[in-house]
């Protein structure tokens, strides 16, 4: 307890040391608690369906013309199948997007993310309504009632959390559906990116229904008694049961992944990104904690040797510098806590941005991460302790008492030099990971996809198609794109299928007059059906021939442009307009022009694209995208298209309306979080390792004023004390950057996947990262080191 006291006494008469020492452990335990808030949440703790989850299996198909590593989504017929021949299964659910589903909570229209599911689903995944109850067998069949169960967010912020919801019902889309459950907080199907705002029945028969997809997320829980070679050998069995029918391909296989596998596939790279980050903060603020340590202890020799000298022992001297390291360490971690506390608060604010991050609204402090942290204190009080402890214990007190003039030198004390170039490694790494991010988000911000992106918007059209038949779909878009134009300020407008940056499609095509591939397997091409006055409004240009008309629309012409890229790859970019080609092999289209080229996502390079015209053709969906420039901005713009819409179709819910530049900021959103991270990190280790170097060279400087006094008396100028100390720093910064550098390199090897148009090896980051490092290391040894030369050689000497 003495040895405590006394600690808390030392601590508070050096308050500056201490408020240093203390800030700087605070940043890297908070940055590590909450990484470890993170990791914890999202990928140790178990996912809302905790029966079981291990036993949680997906079945993807596998066919031949799937890309590498390409795991595709079941088709309904082979789900039925799979249902009735699933003995390995307690359960087996689907699953798919919920399509647009556009809620009216009081005044407002709420534009919701859920999905279409089968009545089993939530039972498989062990999961119960926290309101109400799950769906029933006879709702989850073609033509019943509609139902919906509403996700806790929708109900607690939309609906008032009304106990009393269910079996009312509620207007979506231009319909009504009775309540009849309320999902857990923060409920997701297993792999799905955003939290659910409702579930619906599935309800897929015998025909896949003209409004959705036909192919379906399946998942199932193994019974368990069912072993790894059992579920094998049933995948296989299945596989070959289902070749046969007419809509399979004969190599079609299934294949299956676990579901926590699942869960954060996507969002594994990006934390072991942050938590390797994290480290390399939480290494340098050690290590600056116990150069610290180190400079005060030098400072105490005297009192240290006195103490010895009295009859202290070494063990005594280690426990009391021990105590003061815990203390450090403990008032570091409580702040550090409420560093983690306000930064997990922060993420879960943001969870709405952060869609591709599962449960991220979920992550707080909890006992694990308190326990987490205490751990840390306790091992970082032993870790920048031991050092300091063991040479300040070893100090006799004949070496102590004596005359002190010739005390360390910025390179004579290998502990603080070897300490201090490991930190300008580390900090190397992070300033260069930090440039690459950098200069991957600039690249993708300059990126051309293809279109003027200046004043153009997107407005998504979900029609009901129990309202609307195929006929007055189609008439409805041809009735509105009329008086969309009409509108002031409106330039041009079009429709198309799959928003630009945002989706995409792809379908195989054959060729006229090309023969077939031998392995049957025909190319695919992105395709993108559009009305006419699409390729005028989004900007991209005409190379050939011309763009779609409203006579192509109308008279659902067999027509089609194809883009530059696919005109190169298919006819070597030679005459292409009047060439035909066909997607389903029995409807010919003929080629009426050739468009410049567009990107389907910002990252990726221009691919094959085949515009057909829409809504006339036979492929028509229910939902269309309605694309708009104009000459106005949009804060006047906006209203007068949701107006125009529903004046077009009063009972049908206006979604929101989308800019380019905000589909642009989601498509990079991830490279400018992680860009985020990064600089903030590298920013941080910067100032650290800058209080460092000074607190060093501010020591040297005044053990040595005798040294630099006599020095100054014989005729050294101040140039030359300066460079004294610059000399020295500069040795162990070269010896940093050179260790820093294969570090830089390993971290954008790993980054690799994350940079755009950017080499890991990018020699400019390198070197400029170099100089940042060498320039801010360099000031903070000027500062103390200009103070040096002003030393008065006649007070250093009488002080002396």
């Amino acid at each position: 307890m003495n040895d405590l006291k006394f600690a808390i006494r030392q601590l508070l008469k050096n308050a500056g040391f201490t408020a240093v020492a203390v800030l700087t452990l605070a940043l890297g335990i908070g940055a590590s608690s909450t990484v470890f808030g993170l990791v914890f949440h999202l990928l140790i703790r178990p996912p809302a369906f905790t029966k079981d989850v291990e036993r949680l299996r997906f079945v993807w198909e596998r066919r031949p013309d799937s890309a590498p590593g390409e795991l595709l989504r079941v088709d309904f017929r082979n789900y039925e199948h799979l249902k009735q021949h699933a003995d390995i299964f307690e359960e087996v659910g689907a699953y798919q997007s919920g399509g647009r589903h556009l809620v009216h909570a009081g005044q407002k229209v709420l534009d919701t993310d859920g999905q279409c599911v089968s009545y089993v689903l939530l039972p498989t995944l062990g999961v119960a309504p926290v309101l109400g109850r799950n769906f029933l067998k006879e709702e989850d069949t073609p033509g019943a009632a509609p139902v919906v169960i509403l996700g806790h967010h929708l109900w607690k912020e939309h609906f008032a959390g009304d106990p009393e919801i269910v079996g009312k019902s509620i207007r979506a889309n231009d319909g009504w559906e009775t309540v009849v459950g309320v999902l857990p907080p923060d409920f997701r199907p297993p792999g799905w990116p955003e939290r659910s705002d409702f579930l619906k029945p599935l309800q897929i028969g015998a025909e896949a229904p003209r409004d959705r997809e036909s192919r379906l997320y399946v998942v199932g829980r193994l019974k368990p008694s069912s072993t790894s070679e059992q579920f094998n050998s049933w995948l296989a069995l299945t596989s070959a049961d289902l070749r046969g029918q007419p809509w399979n391909a004969q190599d079609l296989s299934f294949e299956s992944s676990s579901v926590r596998e699942e869960t954060v596939r996507r969002v594994r790279p990006l934390l072991l990104v942050f938590s390797g980050a994290v480290a390399l903060v939480l290494i340098i603020a050690c290590s600056n904690t116990a150069i610290l340590l180190l400079l005060r202890g030098s400072a105490r020799e005297k009192e240290f040797a006195i103490r010895s000298a009295l009859g202290a022992g070494r063990m005594q001297l280690i426990r009391q510098t021990f105590f003061e390291s815990l203390l450090l360490s403990a008032a570091a971690g409580v702040l550090g806590l409420l560093m983690a506390d306000w930064s997990c608060t922060m993420f879960s604010g943001l969870s709405p941005y952060f869609g591709d991050l599962p449960r991220v609204g979920e992550v707080a402090i909890t006992w694990q991460v308190m326990a987490f942290t205490m751990g840390l204190c306790a091992f970082i009080s032993i870790l920048v302790a031991t050092v300091p402890a063991i040479r300040q214990s070893s100090q006799t007190s004949a070496r102590s008492l004596v005359d002190r003039s010739s005390g360390s030198t910025l390179t004579s004390n290998r502990y603080r030099s070897a300490l201090m170039a490991g930190q300008f490694a580390l900090v190397l790494v992070l300033l260069v990971g930090a440039g690459l991010m950098t200069r991957t988000v600039v690249s993708l911000l300059k990126v051309d996809p293809g279109f003027a992106t200046r004043h153009l918007y997107f407005l998504d059209i979900d029609l009901d198609t129990q309202r609307y038949a195929r006929n007055d779909i189609s008439g409805f878009y041809r009735r509105l794109l009329p008086d969309i134009r009409a509108l002031p300020g409106i330039e041009a407008a079009g429709l198309v299928q799959y928003r630009p940056l945002l989706s995409k499609a792809s379908y195989a095509v054959a060729i006229e007059n090309m023969p077939p591939p031998a392995d049957n397997v025909y190319p695919r091409v992105e395709y993108r059906p559009i009305s006419d006055g699409y390729i005028e409004t989004v900007g991209i240009p005409l190379l050939q021939g011309r763009t779609l008309t409203p006579e192509d629309i109308r008279a659902d012409a067999p027509v089609a442009l194809v883009d530059q890229a696919m005109a190169v790859r298919f006819w070597k970019d030679k005459q292409v307009v009047g060439k035909r080609l066909t997607v389903d092999g029995k409807n010919w289209l003929t080629v009426v022009g050739v468009v410049g080229n567009t990107r389907p996502h910002l990252d990726e390079a221009p691919a094959p694209t085949l515009y057909t015209p829409h809504p006339g053709n036979e492929r028509w969906p229910n939902w269309m995208t309605l694309v708009v420039r104009s000459s106005v901005p949009p804060t006047s713009l906006i209203p007068a298209l949701r107006e125009q819409v529903r004046r077009a179709d009063p009972n049908l819910p206006v979604a929101e309306v989308l800019t380019i530049e905000r589909i642009i900021f989601q498509k990079t959103l991830w490279r400018r979080l992680l860009m985020a991270v990064l600089q903030f990190f590298a920013i941080a280790t910067v100032l650290i390792a800058a209080v460092g170097i000074y607190g060093i060279v501010a020591q040297s400087v005044s053990q040595r004023r005798r040294e630099i006094g006599v020095r100054i008396a014989v005729g050294a100028t101040r140039g030359s004390v300066v460079f004294l100390f610059l000399k020295k720093c500069g040795w162990i910064l070269i010896t940093g950057l050179t260790i820093g550098m294969a570090g830089s390199i390993a971290l954008a090897g790993f980054l690799k996947s994350w940079l755009y148009e950017i080499t890991p090896l990018d020699l400019p980051t390198l070197a400029f990262a170099s100089l940042v490092l060498s320039i801010a290391m360099l000031a903070a040894t000027f500062i103390p080191a200009r103070r040096a030369a002003k030393i008065d050689p006649m007070d250093a000497l009488r002080n002396e």
